[in-house]
C-alpha cells in the first residue's frame, strides 16, 4: 500500500452532502491529485447504511470509495482506538475513535469538519471550518 496523505472523516462526506462548498472542493481536490488518499472501513459504514441517503449519493460514494485506499479496522487498530478512549475524560464516539487510530495508523493526515478530534494528542488534522 501507497503511503497515504489523508484519511477523509465521515463529517466531511456528510457536509460534502448537504452542498457544502468547502467539504466538495476538499474531495475534488484530494480525488484530483496526485497524493494517495484513503478513509476508514468505518467512514464506508457511516455513509452508506443511512436509509435517507438518496440513491445518487449511494453511488457517488461507491465510486468515490473505489478511487481510494479503504483502510479495515484490524485488531491493532480497535486496540489502539480503546487506549486513547481510555486516556480521555469524555471518551470518543467509538466510530470516531476507530476513524482517528486508522488514520494514526497509516501516519495520515484526518481531514475532518469535526472539533472532536482535536483533543487528541499528536493526531494531525486538517479541520474544516465550521459552516
Amino acid at each position: 500500500m501507497e503511503a497515504l496523505s489523508a484519511v477523509v472523516d465521515t463529517s466531511v462526506l456528510l457536509r460534502a452532502e448537504n452542498g457544502d462548498a468547502q467539504a466538495l472542493d476538499r474531495l475534488e481536490r484530494l480525488v484530483a491529485g496526485d497524493a494517495s488518499w484513503g478513509v476508514a472501513a468505518v467512514t464506508l459504514y457511516e455513509v452508506l447504511c443511512k436509509g435517507s441517503a438518496p440513491k445518487t449519493w449511494r453511488e457517488f460514494y461507491r465510486e468515490l470509495f473505489a478511487s481510494c485506499e479503504v483502510l479495515p479496522i484490524t485488531e491493532e487498530i480497535a486496540l489502539a482506538a480503546a487506549e486513547v478512549n481510555r486516556t480521555l475524560r469524555t471518551p470518543l464516539r467509538a466510530p470516531d475513535a476507530l476513524i482517528a487510530a486508522a488514520a494514526s495508523s497509516v501516519g495520515a493526515i484526518l481531514v475532518t469538519a469535526d472539533e472532536d478530534f482535536l483533543r487528541l494528542p499528536g493526531l494531525a488534522i486538517e479541520l474544516l471550518r465550521p459552516c
